[in-house]
């Protein structure tokens, strides 16, 4: 929790070693030193310490409620949200049962953020509030971080500023807290989100200067877990900043390491397609393109693969290649619209407008004065 993850397993190794193969606590050991892993950067392998348990997380015994939630945590940060939502949604109905459990809130925090990658923007607001009532009731500061941020993101990516900024700061006010490296990185990725949807690119570089403040980037800037880096490139791009933005890029890239995370990996090719494209390098950002729409085919992240077409699409209208910035950038408004993403409908609105295609500026909800659900009934 403080980003010595490296410290935290010479701990986890002694807590295994001190205890009996099959006990509860084993199993609690194998529990935190997978979660430590993880933050060192080696979710395969903390997934691998929790192999004890059955594969399906119906038949984890109720004795390993903790175990299947830090799987399932595990699976968020190795882009297996499948895995991710069953296992945890699972553990959420042993929770609503009275399951005693240590991580209640991080259960609930984790199953929003996967719910919200996978595009189910209504169920991750579910979760993110139960989430926040329950740390509010236990007066757990850190775990009031995670689920105040993971309802700004989802309010913010919808254009609901005031609320997204309400959470946002409520956030940041229980980071003060407890100012641990996690909950300051949590925070950042709340406000990086808030600003970047505003077209605020100094308030998303402003939203994670504190991280970048502790030194603890291994932990606080570890891909698949705090996804901040690609809206900080993203920033740095949109202000001109070019060589500032190659040296983030070159970061994000090196953090990555050996781990061949398939959204990563869709997020730095975006990110610097759009560097190539803006120092005339079109080539290289031809190729990084390509390159990103060949790897979003196994993404299920459809927001992060809207922002790919949406990234595309104004390249090529830049480049008069009218037709392909069309098809990339219809692609992305339909995205968008089921998410129902309205700052980002409107961007691809405006773009299809220099094109002299008609699109509307907002989602089918929004335009048709109905809420989500009404527009799903």
């Amino acid at each position: 929790i403080g980003g010595r993850p490296d410290e935290g397993l010479i701990w986890a190794g002694r807590a295994v070693a001190a205890t009996q193969p099959g006990s509860a606590l084993r199993a609690m050991a194998k529990t935190a030193e997978a979660y430590t892993l993880a933050h060192a950067g080696r979710v395969s392998e903390g997934l691998e310490e929790l192999s004890f348990l059955p594969a399906t997380g119906g038949e984890v015994p109720l004795t390993e409620l903790d175990a299947l939630i830090m799987r399932g945590i595990l699976e968020v940060y190795a882009d297996d949200l499948p895995g991710a939502i069953a296992d945890l949604g699972v553990a959420a109905s042993h929770l609503r049962a009275g399951v005693p459990s240590t991580y209640p809130v991080p259960c609930l925090s984790h199953l929003s953020e996967a719910q919200f990658r996978r595009g189910a923007w209504d169920a991750a607001m579910t979760y993110s509030q139960l989430a926040t009532s329950v740390a509010q009731d236990a007066d757990r500061p850190l775990d009031l971080v995670r689920a105040h941020a993971r309802s700004a993101q989802v309010l913010a990516c919808r254009g609901q500023w005031s609320a997204a900024h309400e959470r946002v700061t409520a956030a940041r006010a229980a980071s003060a807290r407890f100012p641990a490296v996690l909950a300051v990185a949590a925070c950042a990725v709340a406000g990086a989100a808030l600003a970047s949807a505003r077209g605020d690119h100094i308030g998303v570089l402003a939203a994670v200067e504190p991280v970048r403040a502790t030194n603890r980037l291994g932990a606080a800037g570890r891909p698949g877990i705090f996804n901040w880096r690609a809206l900080e490139a993203d920033a740095l791009i949109a202000l001109g900043r070019l060589d500032e933005a190659d040296v983030a890029l070159r970061e994000f890239e090196a953090a990555l390491s050996d781990l061949q995370l398939p959204s990563a990996l869709l997020m730095l090719a975006r990110c610097g397609g759009n560097l190539a494209a803006s120092t005339g390098d079109l080539l290289r950002a031809e190729s990084s393109f390509l390159r990103g729409h060949a790897i979003a085919a196994g993404v299920p992240m459809p927001f992060e693969v809207a922002l790919l077409h949406l990234d595309d699409g104004r390249r090529l209208r830049l480049m008069d290649r009218q037709s392909d910035a069309i098809g990339q950038l219809e692609r992305a408004h339909r995205f968008f619209s089921d998410l129902g993403a309205d700052p980002y409908v409107r961007r691809c609105a405006e773009e299809l407008e220099h094109l002299q295609v008609s699109a509307t500026a907002e989602s089918p909800e929004v335009s048709l004065g109905l809420s989500r659900a009404e527009t799903a009934v």
